[in-house]
């Protein structure tokens, strides 16, 4: 009988520390996924920056054009 009551302990202790195990690695793959959630939205908002600026640029230098009198532009 006490040999059963050790027996279930170490297996209760093994249980444990697998939970434990299976509960960390459950938080490190939520943790991953946000800081990869992150870098995703944070490369977008920056592409996106970069990309309104060449917009800005692009149309400053096209009025600039139009306004120069090139082919017919400029009134």
């Amino acid at each position: 009988m006490a040999m059963s009551k050790r027996f279930s302990v170490t297996s209760s202790c093994r249980n444990q520390l697998r939970e434990e195990s299976i509960r960390r690695f459950g938080l490190r793959l939520r943790v991953g996924y946000r800081l990869f959630l992150v870098l995703v939205a944070t490369v977008i908002g920056v592409g996106d920056r970069v990309r309104g600026q060449y917009r800005l640029e692009n149309a400053r230098s096209v009025r600039a054009w139009l306004q120069s009198g090139v082919n017919g532009g400029g009134r």
